[in-house]
C-alpha cells in the first residue's frame, strides 16, 4: 500500500469514527428522551387514579403491612362509626389488642362484635364522653391497669361543620373548637407524656384535607384542623429525642354520617339530613386501609382523598400563592 492510499485509509477511519460517534450519541439523546417521556406518562397514570398522597401509596405496595401492628395495644377514639369504625375492622385482622371509645355504648358493642368475628383480635369497650378531661383520665386509668401500655393512641373523635362563618354564633364555634382542638390535645398529652415515661409510642390524629386547604362553609371546622397541624408541629420539636411518632392523617371527603352530625351556626343543632355527594366520596373502607397502612408505616403526614382534590392538596402545599387571593 502506498502513503498515498495509506494517508486515505486512515482519513476514512476517522470520518466513520466521528459519523458513529455521532449517530451513537444522538441515539443515547434519543433513548433517555423516550425514556424520560414514557417515565412521565405513566407517572401521569397513576396520578390520575391516585387517591392518596405518592408516599402512601408507595407504602401501600412495597411497605409495611399492617401484621407490623401485631401485639399493639391501640385505643381508637370516635370508634363508633365511620373511619374509626372502619379503621377497628381493618386492626381486628391482626393480632393486637384494641380498645375502642366513644360516646355511645351499644354503637360500641355492635363494631366490638363485628371486630371479633373479623380476626384474632383483643377488644374492649370503653365508653368516653371526649370532652369530658375527667372521663379521659379515667379511661387511660383503666388501659393501663388492664394492660399496663399504650402502643398506639388513634385519636380520631371529631366532628365536621355545614354552617356560614359569618353567621354562626360564638357558642357555636367554642363547640367545635373544643372537640375538634382543646379536647383533642388534653387527651393526647394524657398518653403522650405516658409514652415518655415507657420510652416509645404513636399518637395518630386524624385531621382532613381542610387542615391544608380552605374550605367553604366549614371555616371554624378549618381552623380546628390548622390549630392541630400547628400543635402537632410544635410538639414535634419538644419530642425530637424521644421515639415518640406523632402522624397527621387528612382524609377528603369520605362517606360517613360525619356531614349529618355537622355543627351548623347554632350550638346544639345538628345539620342532619342525606349527604346528596355520598357516591363521589371514597369508601370508608378504602380510607380506613390507608390509614392503617400510615400507622403501620409511621407516615408524618398523609392525604387520603381522590382526584381532583388530590392535585388541589399538591398545588396548595406546594403552589401556595395561587390560592391567596
Amino acid at each position: 500500500m502506498t502513503p498515498g492510499e495509506i494517508d486515505q485509509t486512515v482519513a476514512c477511519f476517522l470520518t466513520f469514527t466521528k459519523l458513529s460517534k455521532f449517530k451513537f450519541t444522538h441515539t443515547i439523546k434519543e433513548m433517555l428522551f423516550l425514556l424520560f417521556l414514557a417515565g412521565f406518562i405513566a407517572f401521569l397514570a397513576v396520578f390520575l387514579f391516585a387517591d392518596a398522597d405518592l408516599l402512601t401509596l408507595y407504602y401501600e405496595r412495597f411497605g409495611l403491612k399492617a401484621d407490623s401492628l401485631r401485639g399493639k395495644v391501640i385505643w381508637i377514639t370516635g370508634a363508633s362509626s365511620g373511619i374509626g369504625e372502619y379503621t377497628a375492622y381493618e386492626l381486628s385482622k391482626v393480632n393486637c389488642s384494641l380498645i375502642l371509645s366513644a360516646r355511645r355504648k351499644s354503637e360500641l358493642e355492635r363494631v366490638a362484635s363485628k371486630c371479633r368475628t373479623l380476626g384474632p383480635v383483643d377488644v374492649v369497650v370503653l365508653p368516653l364522653d371526649v370532652t369530658d378531661a375527667t372521663s379521659q383520665k379515667n379511661c387511660f386509668d383503666k388501659i393501663i391497669e388492664q394492660f399496663g401500655r399504650i402502643d398506639v393512641l388513634y385519636n380520631n373523635a371529631g366532628r365536621s361543620q355545614q354552617a356560614d362563618a359569618l353567621k354562626t354564633e360564638l357558642k357555636a364555634d367554642h363547640d367545635i373548637f373544643d372537640i375538634n382542638f382543646i379536647y383533642c390535645i388534653s387527651l393526647a398529652k394524657i398518653v403522650l407524656n405516658h409514652m415518655k415515661e415507657i420510652g416509645s409510642g404513636q399518637v395518630a390524629f386524624t385531621s382532613s384535607i381542610a387542615g391544608k386547604l380552605g374550605s367553604p362553609r366549614q371555616a371554624m371546622y378549618c381552623a380546628t384542623k390548622h390549630a392541630l397541624h400547628g400543635w402537632v408541629a410544635a410538639t414535634r420539636f419538644e419530642l425530637g429525642e424521644t421515639d415518640i411518632i406523632l402522624q397527621l392523617l387528612c382524609p377528603g371527603p369520605v362517606v360517613s354520617d360525619i356531614r349529618k352530625c355537622s355543627f351548623t351556626e347554632v350550638s346544639g343543632k345538628e345539620f342532619g339530613g342525606e349527604d346528596p355527594n355520598a357516591k363521589k366520596k371514597m369508601s370508608t373502607e378504602r380510607c380506613a386501609k390507608l390509614m392503617v397502612v400510615a400507622v403501620a408505616n409511621k407516615i408524618g403526614e398523609s392525604w387520603i382523598t381522590k382526584q381532583p382534590i388530590l392535585l388541589v392538596t399538591y398545588i396548595g402545599q406546594y403552589i401556595p400563592v395561587l390560592f391567596a387571593w
